[in-house]
């Protein structure tokens, strides 16, 4: 696990249990980091089963996870979400995270938005260490000629205890085509193909040009009265550019309830 994180853990930490309770309390009452913005509340339930737990600059723990997230926009401006790990191997949830969005359009067509928000990290196994915290921001752009959407994630990581500041950088670009509809059925069927990488200074121990990700999602959605029921496969091939990031090809497989 510590190819995941370059800390030792601190028992003498205090968890923030008060935050994490808050947070959750938001995404249990309806709060998306899909970005849309919506007039009305609206929530998203997903559960996937993936091959290895890889973070967005590219460190893998092997072995089967599942994956769940429960988000949610409370408005056209605030959302948020509960994002957790479940290690098989481990039989524990290892990671369990937070966060809370504010997202504001920059042009009045909504094509292209940022948002800023606040990220808790919780550990319940003790694996990757006691708890972490930080900021994140995203520029969110979708081009309406290509239909190609893309996004620059910029990740801060706050110090505390063993933890130091770090920084990354993760930008990454998909174009999703439809290659099936049913429209008296409301079944579609998508296909898109995705691409992302990342820089990182002294983010948990990385420092430089971590991966370069090709990736495919293939997903079907059947549209009903008041959800959209989805079920999807995705294999993604990364390339490691650091002595600790490996190169290496892993997938999964997802059920996600929109409403």
């Amino acid at each position: 696990m510590n190819n995941l994180k370059m800390k030792t853990k601190n028992q003498n930490t205090l968890k923030p249990s008060i935050l994490s309770l808050a947070l959750l309390a938001l995404a249990s009452s309806g709060c998306s980091t899909n970005g849309k913005f919506v007039e009305n509340p609206s929530a998203y339930l997903e559960t996937a089963l993936v091959s290895d737990y890889v973070t967005r600059h590219g460190a893998r723990v092997k072995g089967i996870v599942r994956q769940d997230l429960v988000a949610a926009n409370v408005n056209q401006n605030l959302s948020c979400f509960v994002w957790q790990n479940y290690s098989f191997k481990e039989d524990a949830v290892n990671d369990r995270d937070f966060g809370v969005d504010y997202s504001i359009p920059l042009t009045e067509d909504k094509n292209l938005s940022a948002s800023f928000g606040l990220r808790y990290f919780d550990y319940p196994s003790g694996s990757f260490g006691n708890y972490d915290y930080g900021l994140e921001g995203i520029l969110k752009y979708h081009e309406p000629k290509t239909k190609i959407d893309s996004k620059l994630i910029i990740s801060q990581a706050l110090p505390h205890d063993n933890s130091e500041t770090g920084i990354r950088f993760c930008l990454k670009a998909e174009r999703p085509f439809q290659i099936y509809e049913n429209k008296k059925g409301k079944v579609t069927a998508t296909l898109t193909p995705n691409f992302s990488t990342s820089y990182v200074d002294n983010y948990f121990g990385f420092t430089g040009w971590s991966q370069s990700t090709f990736g495919i999602d293939l997903g079907v959605t059947k549209k009903f009265e008041k959800f959209d029921l989805s079920a999807g496969l995705f294999v993604n091939q990364q390339f490691g550019n650091l002595p600790n990031i490996e190169s290496f090809t892993w997938s999964g497989f997802k059920l996600s309830v929109n409403f």
